[in-house]
């Protein structure tokens, strides 16, 4: 289990203050990302993300966006969560879930529930209000995070983004 309690975290105000008074960054795909790398997925870009999403349901493919060597991003750090997603484009009044899974493979990740969800319905091309929150534990830096898409009603429809994360 990638799932990491660090002794400065273990207390519920202990993991409040250093979610809040942490460092964030914010990642990109790699150039030439496909999502089959499962090494090195992310870098400090601006080019986004993109997810096909399934027919009405997950999407068949599941990608890889951050990969072993991508955490820590700031050097000595051991844990990260992702916290929040950028939507830089996508189908406009679709609903959209985006899975968020760690783990070894989405498949295993999936089957021991170590996943989170998060949904919205952009208005535009693009979500409105700024990024998107999202929850998921600490987990240890060098873990893979997946990521999967269902658009509601949509088998043609995509989309974009950017990833924020904490590191403790």
């Amino acid at each position: 289990m990638a799932i990491l309690q660090s002794k400065e975290h273990v207390t519920p105000a202990g993991r409040i203050d250093a979610h809040f008074h942490t460092r964030e960054r914010w990642l990109g795909a790699k150039a030439g990302w496909t999502g089959g790398d499962e090494d090195n997925e992310a870098d400090e870009t601006l080019t986004p993300f993109v997810l096909d999403a399934g027919n009405d349901t997950w999407s068949v493919a599941s990608y890889c966006i951050l990969g072993t060597a991508d955490t820590p991003v700031i050097t000595g750090e051991e844990s990260f969560d992702l916290h929040r997603l950028l939507v830089t484009a996508s189908e406009a009044n679709v609903v959209y879930k985006i899975r968020i899974a760690w783990g070894t493979s989405y498949d295993a990740a999936v089957t021991v529930k170590d996943y989170s969800e998060v949904a919205f319905i952009p208005l535009n091309n693009k979500i409105d209000a700024g990024p998107v929150e999202l929850k998921m534990p600490l987990v240890r830096a060098g873990t893979k995070v997946f990521a999967s898409c269902w658009a509601a009603g949509e088998n043609t429809a995509t989309i974009s983004f950017l990833i924020g994360l904490h590191e403790y």
